[in-house]
C-alpha cells in the first residue's frame, strides 16, 4: 500500500498532529482511525463522540473531503494539513 503523511489540525484540542496513512483508505474509515488515536494521546473517550458527525477539511483544496472516496480519490497529497471540523 502507498502510504503518505498529512497533518490534521484538531481545535478541539488546540494541537495538530502527523498521521501516515494509506491512499487508498477511505476517508470515513481514516477519520475513525484519526479519531480513535486522538481519543487515547487526550485520555479521553468522549472526544468527538459522534464520529458520523466528524469532517475533515483541506485547506488546499478549500473544500470538505468525501467521505466514501479514498483519500487519493479526493486529490489529497502527502505533505497536506487537513481539518477536522
Amino acid at each position: 500500500m502507498e502510504k503518505i503523511i498529512v497533518e490534521i489540525k484538531c481545535p478541539a484540542l488546540s494541537d495538530t498532529f502527523e498521521f501516515r496513512i494509506s491512499k487508498k483508505l477511505a476517508v470515513n474509515e481514516g477519520i475513525r482511525k484519526i479519531i480513535t488515536e486522538m481519543r487515547g494521546y487526550a485520555q479521553n473517550e468522549k472526544l468527538f463522540s459522534d464520529i458520523s458527525e466528524v469532517r475533515l477539511y483541506s485547506g488546499r483544496l478549500k473544500c470538505v473531503l468525501n467521505g466514501s472516496l479514498t483519500f487519493s480519490e479526493n486529490n489529497v497529497h502527502s505533505g497536506d494539513t487537513l481539518m477536522i471540523i
